[in-house]
């Protein structure tokens, strides 16, 4: 049984039966080499958004405290922990996207678990940041207790655990009949990061993360018969990489000094340009020369 694959553009791009071993690509030589740059710049000033002095002021962070009745152990921090914390792994996909982007061919496959992870958290910091004060410390506590699940990740680091349970029930508690569930990943990537197209980018992510047999042999079949179409995906989601980790920088503005954080923000407006110049030529060469990505 064969895969069927688009019909192939035009015979001055590629050969339909190269293989991997001799292929060669047909698109301008500077989109990966601009697109591993976006990554490093985008990463470097979002951990220096991220790490950026707090625009909380003492008076707030003690409203906080006294709220979720948690004085001694200061909660009122866990807000900016969890979302400076998110902006570092984020920052750490970006520049492992950017090395994994030197080589004579790059597939989807290499890219698609970690581009999925930096959009995941990428959504994640701009839901918390999405929310007043008060509200975001409560949800940058459910983030974290939601999600562990085995009594040794608790114990990692001792003592933080039944804290916050304890201040999450203080919020809950006055709040009755409200349900207070942190969203699974895909709802919290279509509805958070709507704007950019959240669904689409997390479901085209997830086909090459999960579903490996199927993925394994549309790959293979494609690797063997018409790289392009890899390639070409393995650039959109870069692009959605990167467009994610933008969309979560900028929903740190209320809570991040912002002197300390101006270069930071005129830097990310000026690599969206670039980023825009490399999408709009990438969709145009794909239109001109009748190629699509891989699905």
């Amino acid at each position: 049984m064969n895969l069927r694959v688009r019909s192939p553009p035009p015979a001055i791009l590629f050969d339909m039966m190269q293989t991997h071993a001799n292929y060669s690509r047909p698109f301008p030589d500077h989109w990966f080499p601009a697109l591993a740059r976006l990554c490093r710049e985008t990463a470097q000033n979002m951990q220096t958004i991220g790490q950026a002095n707090l625009s909380l002021t003492a008076e707030e962070k003690q409203d906080i405290n006294e709220y979720f009745h948690a004085e001694d152990y200061n909660v009122a921090l866990i807000g900016e922990e969890i979302t400076g914390g998110s902006a570092d792994l984020v920052g750490g996909w970006l520049y492992t996207i950017n090395n994994l982007l030197d080589g004579p061919f790059v597939s989807p496959v290499t890219i698609a678990p970690v581009a999925r992870a930096a959009i995941e958290t990428s959504a994640q910091i701009a839901y918390l940041n999405a929310f007043e004060p008060i509200e975001r410390c409560f949800w940058a506590m459910r983030a974290v207790t939601d999600k562990i699940h085995y009594e040794k990740e608790r114990d990692l680091v001792p003592g933080v655990f039944p804290r916050l349970k304890e201040a999450t029930k203080v919020h809950t508690d006055r709040h009755r009949g409200t349900k207070f569930e942190f969203p699974g990943n895909t709802t919290l990537v279509r509805e958070t990061l709507k704007v950019l197209g959240g669904y689409r980018m997390y479901k085209e992510t997830s086909a090459y993360t999960h579903q490996h047999a199927w993925t394994a042999y549309k790959h293979s079949n494609y690797v063997m018969y018409n790289p392009l179409p890899l390639e070409l995906r393995t650039i959109r989601f870069v692009l959605d990489a990167l467009a994610a980790a933008d969309y979560a920088a900028r929903s740190f503005i209320n809570f991040r000094n912002t002197t300390k954080t101006a270069t930071a923000y005129s830097n990310l407006d000026i690599l969206l340009g670039r980023r825009k110049a490399v999408h709009d030529e990438f969709v145009a060469w794909m239109t001109e020369n009748n190629v699509a990505l891989a699905p």
